[in-house]
């Protein structure tokens, strides 16, 4: 059985996060302290193998994204003892957490300035207003996730044409060199797009904003979420 799966606790460096340890079981999360374990129980564990000195892959929920854990693993000790009886476990959770992700969704739906900002890291560039990012949401914990830039719509890499392919090349090219791997950026969140991707503003380190730079290249056009322009001539 790869370890884990077993039954263990997993004590994590201590940098004034609030949780010390997890108990794990078949790879979900049963206990936590010292305190705010009912964030952490029901988390799944997606490494099959976990060492002291790893930094684990974990996700709150079945159709969460999958986050990275800022804080490695300093120990790990197995138990032989059952678990203990009457841990709180996913589905006794359920409805808390889809309670506090209503009361979340409530607070941000009532004002756009009320989304939350993060400093995130860039990972990567997919294409001229898709980003790769790692976002700290928690303390310890980063998520890593795709970006749909708010506002602006850039030609399609595998568009209709040579002219939309060779410009959404281009745009791909300038995004990279603006917001390189490792570049880090303030994302305003907007909540989620039509197809239920991550929607936000990027504000570039220089202070401007990624849809203008786009829009003044000639490389975006402003986009509401509506019906998309068609980038090759004769298209409709």
């Amino acid at each position: 059985m790869p370890n884990g799966k077993r039954h263990m606790r997993l004590q994590f460096e201590d940098h004034g996060q609030d949780f010390l340890w997890w108990e794990v079981m078949d790879g979900e999360v049963i206990d936590s302290a010292p305190c705010q374990a009912w964030a952490w129980v029901g988390t799944d564990l997606l490494d099959d193998h976990v060492v002291p000195g790893q930094k684990i892959m974990i996700r709150f929920r079945p159709d969460d994204p999958a986050v990275l854990l800022r804080y490695p693993i300093a120990r790990i000790k197995y138990l032989d003892r059952p678990a203990p009886s009457g841990r709180p476990r996913r589905a006794a959770l359920a409805g808390a957490r889809t309670a506090l992700a209503a009361v979340m969704l409530w607070i941000y739906a009532g004002s756009a300035a009320a989304w939350p900002v993060y400093e995130a890291t860039v990972t990567g560039v997919i294409d001229g207003d898709t980003i790769a990012i790692d976002a700290p949401v928690w303390p310890g914990v980063v998520a890593r996730d795709r970006l749909r830039v708010a506002g602006v719509d850039t030609p399609e890499l595998h568009g209709k044409c040579s002219a939309e392919k060779a410009a959404a090349r281009d745009a791909t090219a300038l995004v990279k060199m603006l917001v390189p791997a490792g570049a880090r950026v303030s994302i305003h969140l907007d909540g989620q797009d039509k197809y239920g991707r991550l929607l936000g503003r990027v504000i570039l380190p220089d202070g401007r904003e990624l849809a203008d730079v786009l829009i003044a290249a000639g490389l975006a056009r402003r986009y509401d979420g509506g019906a998309r322009q068609p980038w090759c001539a004769g298209e409709k």
